[in-house]
């Protein structure tokens, strides 16, 4: 499951600022460990709400923490090498949807020699395999993954691509470039939540994933292509209609059926 927190409300919270006062700076340069962290401290927090008198104990072995109205908004043209691995937010329209897919998070495999089984942690959904038995007399490096194990876990899987905003404010140099676009991927509960045209908000932790392409001498080179892993994503579900300035009219973006699936 998922508890929604407001960036805001968390602003607000001066417990957590005497707490924590580096709480900010740690949430976005260190999100893979500030997010578990919240999520671990939800469920503490459900786990003594159910212990109280009266209420119906339910199982719920992992809480995400969705962080909404997180601040402030990066603009895509800031999305490069920097910002890997920090906690970002972004807003754009969709103009791309995968097909949802199952992502397998943890994997059970069985030794061929023993038998013995065990499970490995897929990180961002890249396989890997044992690099032993846990078995203490085998010396067996040869698994068989059991995909049909209870012990394998799976969840919903979808990218979609999302183009930034004009804004009539921007340089001139920007006039008539093609607007910028990133791979954001969802997962679990953030799935089929948004179409292609929707105005979104995505908070999201900035990562990068290698790409082979080229040939001769070219092939060497460690290229990678940026991409979010999104931990929140806010639908507007209205036109996209952008207010640049006070005292200058809004601007209504319309998008065509080839702009959408381009």
């Amino acid at each position: 499951g998922s508890v929604s927190v407001d960036f805001s409300a968390l602003l607000e919270d001066t417990e957590l600022a005497e707490l924590l006062p580096s709480w900010i700076e740690d949430l976005r340069e260190q999100p893979g460990l500030m997010l578990p962290a919240m999520g671990l401290a939800m469920h503490q927090v459900l786990s003594e709400l159910q212990s109280q008198p009266g209420v119906e104990a339910t199982a719920f072995p992992l809480v995400a923490v969705r962080i909404l109205n997180y601040e402030p908004v990066t603009a895509m043209k800031s999305l490069k090498a920097p910002q890997y691995g920090k906690f970002v937010a972004i807003r754009g329209t969709v103009v791309r949807v995968s097909n949802i897919k199952p992502l397998v998070t943890r994997l059970a495999f069985q030794c061929i020699a023993c038998r013995t089984d065990q499970v490995l942690v897929l990180p961002d959904g890249k396989y890997v395999i044992p690099a032993k038995c846990l078995a203490e007399r085998c010396r067996s490096h040869s698994f068989t993954p059991l995909r049909n194990s209870p012990l394998t876990e799976t969840t919903d899987w979808q990218t979609v691509r999302i183009q930034e905003l004009s804004n009539l404010g921007e340089d001139q140099r920007e006039a008539g470039r093609i607007p910028r676009t990133v791979e954001v991927e969802l997962t679990a509960d953030m799935v089929d939540s948004c179409v292609p045209g929707d105005l979104v908000s995505v908070a999201a932790i900035v990562k990068a994933s290698g790409v082979e392409d080229g040939v001769g001498k070219s092939k060497d080179k460690c290229t990678f292509v940026i991409y979010l892993e999104a931990n929140s994503l806010s639908n507007g579900k209205t036109d996209v209609t952008l207010s640049t300035h006070a005292n200058s009219p809004g601007v209504q973006v319309e998008f065509s059926v080839k702009d959408l699936y381009a």
